[in-house]
């Protein structure tokens, strides 16, 4: 975390762990909301998780938000539900990979997400699943080339 691109200008590493999320995983209690991810275990570590904002899986080769076509409505960063041993550090459509689907309701039934243009948008459930099954909420382009990349994002609509 402390290698990222992001820590020299926050210079803080708390401020990736939420205070709420915080407290729910030194409680124990498990997940409330959706696929947790982990993908079997293929990310998940024996340390608990230190951070509460997942990178959007379909954006990951894709970095140069100039060539976003609509970065307004592409996320870049979410509170994922994210299991509390998961350090993927992604999130994303249902069927990618094993990583998390879903939005943390935390906030009073509310999740954060930040988009590409660098707004902040809090959302419900309901308006959550909306968004997410657009392609452009997952996809900053067109389909990626990779062959599993193109299933887990050709089911979502246009």
């Amino acid at each position: 975390m402390t290698t990222g691109s992001l820590h020299p200008y926050l210079d803080n590493k708390d401020v990736y762990l939420c205070l709420t999320d915080k407290k729910e995983l030194s409680s124990g209690r498990p997940r409330r909301n959706g696929n947790t991810g982990g993908g079997g275990g293929r990310f998940n570590r024996f340390a608990p998780r230190n951070y509460s904002y997942a990178m959007n899986c379909g954006i990951c080769h894709e970095t140069k938000v100039s060539a976003f076509k609509e970065p307004t409505k592409t996320m870049l960063l979410m509170e994922g539900n994210l299991g509390p041993n998961d350090y993927s550090g992604q999130v994303g459509p249902r069927g990618f990979g094993g990583v998390a689907e879903s939005l943390s309701l935390r906030h009073k039934g509310y999740g954060n997400l930040l988009f590409s243009d660098i707004h902040v948008e809090k959302m419900d459930g309901d308006a959550y699943r909306k968004a997410s099954r657009k392609k452009r909420f997952w996809l900053p382009r067109n389909l990626p080339a990779d062959a599993m990349a193109r299933r887990a994002f050709s089911g979502l609509e246009d």
